[in-house]
């Protein structure tokens, strides 16, 4: 998932996820039960995504990992950037892997579940 629309389309086989554009044609949003989970800027020339993220492990995330940074314009606290771009090429142990990227988008999406009502939740 080295790209953000390959993040995107791994993102899209999570249960209920859709893709939606609400701030116009620029700004992609990856949504479950209408709740944000991802957000990117549209089109190949994109190159980061933010991500929903627990307070504690976004600051270890932050602290150990170059490419990851407060999230642009989305509460620094529960959000994260993480740049697609450059993230991979960062030397080891700093560099970004498809597993850990995907471990991000999974755990964004459950926060996000975890906090809908049950009828709202996808199976």
């Amino acid at each position: 998932m080295r790209t953000v629309p390959d993040t995107h389309a791994y993102a899209l086989t999570l249960p209920g996820a859709y893709l939606d554009y609400p701030f116009g044609p620029t700004t992609a949003v990856l949504k479950v039960a209408a709740r944000m989970f991802l957000l990117s800027a549209a089109g190949e020339r994109a190159g980061s995504v933010s991500l929903k993220c627990e307070p504690y492990w976004g600051e270890a995330l932050r602290r150990d990992y170059p490419s990851i940074a407060p999230a642009w314009h989305l509460n620094k606290t529960h959000w994260i950037g993480v740049d697609l771009a450059t993230g991979f090429d960062d030397e080891p142990p700093w560099c970004l892997t498809d597993a850990l990227v995907a471990d991000l988008v999974d755990q964004s999406y459950t926060l996000v579940v975890a906090r809908l009502p049950r009828r709202l939740r996808p199976v």
